[in-house]
């Protein structure tokens, strides 16, 4: 069977969106009425479909639910999902899958975003759920068509990645110190990086402090000078021009 996302495929209609709290949900499904997507919360479940394929949802994976399937849904540790269910035009059948996001967070947060906006007026909510559903797809599409990286490839830049992820809030990272750690040189670390992110390492780290800023801006918990200083960055202003610049609004309209 075809995969969903290497179609082109035109959403006629969103039928719902919707967050499954964990201990709920059905636990057999026959003949499904809708095409779904979702991603989950925590927890951790199998997905066993008729034809005896297993698909498991751990944190932050997402999984696709094909029009017309089947399947029953084993429950190992309890989590909540969050879900949209749509209509396509045209009867082709497609398999399920389940897919990591690069962008987890950011992927979490547009589900939730489409959740809250299905509860809107119902003049309000189509095109938003569906604008939202098409963004969601899109990063997945992208995500889907990066080159397959070799674990040896992904060992070599590991210590890179690593490295980035504890401590890009706290000091402005030397790309070149970067490629020394991992022991290659400065454009064969691009190259990896571009093979396994689709983006150059400095690209990843600012992706990963601009939504670093917007986790502490949407908790309403910090002022913006905090936020900025908080994900990374020593000059407010700059952060103030940074954030605009890739998020489209200044990080004090942010919400």
């Amino acid at each position: 069977m075809k995969n969903f996302l290497d179609q082109n495929n035109i959403v006629t209609k969103i039928t719902i969106a919707l967050l499954v709290p964990r201990g709920t949900g059905a636990s057999v499904h026959n003949n499904r009425k809708t095409h779904g997507i979702a991603i989950s919360v925590d927890g951790e479940k199998d997905y066993i479909f008729s034809d005896g394929s297993v698909y498991t949802v751990k944190k932050n994976t997402v999984i696709y639910l094909p029009k017309g399937s089947n399947y029953r849904v084993k429950t190992k540790t309890a989590g909540a999902v969050y879900c949209i269910n749509f209509d396509c035009l045209g009867d082709d059948s497609f398999s399920p899958f389940v897919i990591q996001p690069l962008n987890a967070e950011e992927t979490l947060k547009i589900f939730q975003s489409a959740e809250r906006s299905w509860n809107r007026e119902i003049s309000e909510r189509d095109y938003s759920v569906l604008s939202k559903l098409y963004e969601i797809l899109y990063c997945l599409k992208k995500q889907k068509a990066l080159p397959y990286l070799p674990k040896t490839k992904k060992d070599i830049i590991k210590p890179a990645v690593d490295y980035i992820h504890k401590n890009y809030a706290k000091e402005l990272i030397n790309v070149k110190d970067l490629s020394v750690a991992c022991g290659i040189s400065y454009d064969y670390l691009r190259k990896l990086f571009e093979q396994r992110f689709g983006v150059s390492p400095i690209k990843y780290i600012n992706a990963l402090k601009i939504n670093r800023a917007k986790e502490l801006l949407s908790s309403g918990l910090y002022s913006v000078s905090e936020v900025a200083f908080s994900s990374g960055f020593s000059d407010l202003s700059h952060f103030s021009r940074f954030f605009k610049a890739n998020v489209g609004v200044l990080p004090s309209e942010y919400y």
